[in-house]
Formats: structure tokens, C-alpha cells, sequence
């Protein structure tokens, strides 16, 4: 059995719905947790629903903390909902013996990081590349337990106030690397969050982030 997790809180379910009925296509027996809010409505297959208060204004930030609140008994791989699994996934294998797996960075790592972006500015970032700030990307974790996501979480709240609405999840991913290189192994975002631009035949997952690509998820 493979354990998946899932955080999507919103009023429509179609996105969540579609990439979980794709999950279950490729891997019938997942076990799958969604971690939500009281309001937002249930997503047809999944296997067990947690609930906690979040913050929709830091949804980035929500997102870790909800990922702490339960505590697991195997490897869980969390995913994002604008995913779309093309295959059988063995999350044990991920991990390759260690804490956690993290999703290293293919595709433009040598663009220039945007130091303003929805209404936040970091200019202590100026003149970076994307590969120096964010190595890994948050749209799929795995972790062994969930004090991965404590240990995650406690660097987040050392963060300035501002990467709780955006980009936090990748900061902290990058310290936690930093700090203990030792529990982490790699997944290629160029298999399991491939852009689909980028799409080959090696890709297990693909990753359909930002507006200009929700319509190709929508009819993928």
C-alpha cells in the first residue's frame, strides 16, 4: 500500500477530484489523506479526511503546519492537487533509506529570481538565480514521519512574516537540506513534477502550476 497526502481547501473540488481519480487510476490500493478545512466540500476516493483551521491568506504556511497535526505510521508522499500521477508510484523506494525526499529543481535554474511578486518584494534576493534560492520545490515531498513537517515547520516560524504567504515551503526545504544533508535524498522535478511542456516518457508525474497551464489540466 502506498500513503499519499493531499492539501487543497477552497469551495471547488474539480481540481482535487480530477488528480485523485487519476492517482487511484494508476495506484488502486493508495491510501489517500486530505488535509482541508471544515468548510471545503469531500473529494470522491479518498481514504481519510483531516481537518484543521487554515489560514487562507498563507495557504503556504497552512499547508506545513496541516501536514504536522497527524501523525503517520509509513512514508507518505505529498503531493500537489494541480498533479497528475502517469503511473505506479512506490513511495518506500523514494526515500531511498533516508527521512525525506525532496523534489530537486530541473527546469529553470539559471532564471533570475523576481524579487516582487503578488504585492511582496525581496530585495535581499536580487541578482539570484532560481537554483541558488529554491534547489527544491515544494509540489512533492515525501517524508518518513511527520516530524519531517515539525522539523520543516520550526524553521518556517524563524522566517520574516512575509514567506508565510509565499514561498516559505521552499525556503524551508532549502535550510532543512542545508542542515541535514544526511536525511535527505532527490527526486528529479523532471519525473515527478514535470512540467508538461517538458513531458518525456520518463516523467511518472506531471505538474500543471500556474494559470497558463490550469486550462491544459483541465482537458489533460
Amino acid at each position: 500500500m502506498n500513503d499519499l497526502g493531499v492539501f487543497d481547501v477552497g469551495d471547488g473540488i474539480s481540481q482535487p477530484q480530477k488528480m485523485v481519480k487519476c492517482l487511484l487510476r494508476h495506484n488502486p490500493d493508495a491510501f489517500i489523506t486530505m488535509y482541508t478545512d471544515c468548510y471545503t466540500p469531500d473529494v470522491m476516493g479518498i481514504t481519510r479526511r483531516v481537518e484543521s483551521e487554515v489560514d487562507r491568506d498563507n495557504l503556504m504556511y497552512s499547508r506545513v503546519k496541516a501536514y504536522t497535526l497527524h501523525e503517520v505510521v509509513r512514508p507518505v508522499f505529498y503531493l500537489d492537487t494541480d498533479m497528475l500521477v502517469q503511473g505506479k508510484i512506490v513511495v518506500e523506494d523514494l526515500l531511498q533509506g533516508n527521512n525525506a525526499a525532496f523534489c530537486r529543481r530541473s527546469f529553470d535554474r539559471d532564471a533570475v529570481f523576481n524579487t516582487e511578486q503578488r504585492g511582496i518584494k525581496f530585495p535581499e534576493y536580487e541578482g539570484k538565480t532560481l537554483d541558488q534560492l529554491y534547489p527544491y520545490v515544494g509540489c512533492a515531498v515525501v517524508a518518513k514521519s511527520n516530524q519531517v513537517w515539525k522539523d520543516l515547520l520550526a524553521i518556517y516560524e524563524g522566517l520574516d512574516e512575509k514567506f508565510k504567504r509565499w514561498y516559505g515551503d521552499q525556503e524551508a526545504l532549502r535550510i532543512y537540506a542545508k542542515w541535514y544533508p544526511e536525511r535527505v535524498s532527490e527526486m528529479r522535478e523532471s519525473v515527478y513534477g514535470c512540467l508538461p511542456e517538458h513531458k518525456t516518457n520518463d516523467a511518472k508525474i506531471l505538474h500543471f502550476k500556474g494559470e497558463a497551464r490550469k486550462k491544459l489540466f483541465e482537458v489533460a
